[in-house]
């Protein structure tokens, strides 16, 4: 791709909750002078803040979707489903793993967090074959089925690893799917922590009382 003279060139890379906002604004007001690209899998966003309420059994996936197709259509985005492997900043371009270069003038990175798996499996050896992985959230959302769907078949032992405010919340989400109605008796969440007690950067006050056990 090659930049059209007279245009500045603003890349979006990922469609993160920042770029959402960013997306409603240029809808609302775009520059003339702005080619505006948009780089993602997939024209959709997944709210991770209703991510615990689905495991829960509160929501269903596709309540936990924002489909963007319409907001990037209003806001003249061009859209390039495909993700990239680098960034150059001398040329000013986005190398894409389909082998497409995209120029950019000014460049955006919101993706969201993935975790680094390599590095989880050296730290925690056999993570990659036995550790469903929160990020990516998406992913995590397909996947999470097939836990529900063994827990009710037979009782399971769940651990959340990490105490932070998503990891007590999801230990907290699962623990209530896992006793819910029609489920098999015996299943339990344990929430794994390095720290003390969960969530230690808290104020005292606002602590959750977490009533899955925590193993330090």
């Amino acid at each position: 791709m090659t930049s059209t003279p007279g245009l500045k060139n603003l890349v979006l890379l990922g469609l993160g909750h920042a770029h959402v906002q960013v997306l409603r604004g240029l809808a609302h007001s775009r520059p003339a002078d702005l080619n505006l690209t948009v780089i993602a899998p997939r024209p959709l966003a997944v709210y991770s803040g209703m991510v615990p309420g689905f495991v829960a059994g509160h929501y269903t996936a596709e309540q936990c979707r924002i489909p963007l197709d319409a907001l990037l259509a209003r806001s003249g985005a061009r859209t390039i489903a495909g993700s990239a492997i680098g960034i150059d900043a001398e040329t000013r371009t986005v190398a894409l793993a389909s082998g497409e270069a995209v120029p950019w003038d000014w460049l955006s990175v919101n993706t969201g967090p993935i975790m680094d798996r390599d590095l989880l499996e050296v730290r925690m050896p056999g993570a990659r074959r036995h550790a469903l992985f929160v990020r990516p959230i998406d992913a995590f959302v397909q996947l999470w089925p097939q836990v529900a769907e063994m827990a009710a078949s037979r009782p399971i032992h769940l651990a959340v690893v990490g105490a932070g405010a998503a990891g007590v919340e999801l230990a907290m989400a699962a623990s209530h799917a896992l006793q819910g109605s029609g489920m098999p008796q015996g299943s339990h969440v344990s929430l794994v922590t390095g720290a003390n007690r969960p969530r230690p950067s808290t104020p005292r006050r606002c602590r959750p009382a977490c009533s899955v056990p925590c193993a330090a």
